[in-house]
């Protein structure tokens, strides 16, 4: 353990107080850096839940909608029964059949297109929570590597310093 203060000197030019100071900073760098990561990657997977609650809100709204044109076709039906029947037509067959025909035909592709463009919005928000998750989750990596190399770096500064200070305290012994 006697060797750390002559380290810490030859790290800090000369002052075991600037060594351990750069010692300290750069643990401190790689802290932040950690902390920065965790901090992405949190916000990632929340961007992502944000975007699974907008899926099912899609999904629901479309349901709703979808709920609304059914009754409304019903109702058409209804209506154009009443209209028949106050004419006098009779409505089991013939024209007014093809008319109740194609009022539910018109109807059911609302439906199915109300069905489709619900899916569609809920997969746009999926892709678009795991697009975002994904990004944050490759910067909190970058972030983390990022540390990483810095402290490689600093390490590879001070073991300079020291291996010169050791070497220059080997020439002066000398």
């Amino acid at each position: 353990m006697a060797f750390i203060a002559p380290a810490l000197a030859a790290i800090g030019g000369g002052s075991a107080w600037v060594g351990a100071a750069n010692v300290a900073m750069t643990g401190y760098s790689l802290y932040s850096s950690n902390q920065q990561a965790k901090a992405q990657s949190a916000t990632g997977a929340f961007n992502q839940e944000l975007a699974e609650v907008e899926a099912r809100q899609a999904e629901a709204s479309a349901l709703d909608r979808m709920r609304i044109r059914a009754s409304q076709i019903r109702k058409d039906v209804g209506q154009q029964r009443v209209s028949y029947a106050a004419s006098g037509v009779v409505v089991s067959e013939g024209s007014p059949l093809l008319a109740y025909a194609e009022t539910v035909d018109n109807g059911v592709k609302d439906v199915q297109a109300i069905n489709e463009q619900g899916r569609l919005d809920a997969w746009r928000a999926r892709l678009g929570g795991t697009i975002s998750n994904q990004q944050a989750q490759s910067l909190a990596s970058s972030t983390r590597t990022e540390g990483l190399a810095n402290l490689g770096t600093s390490l590879i500064g001070m073991f300079g310093k020291l291996g010169a200070g050791s070497s220059t305290t080997a020439t002066s012994i000398k």
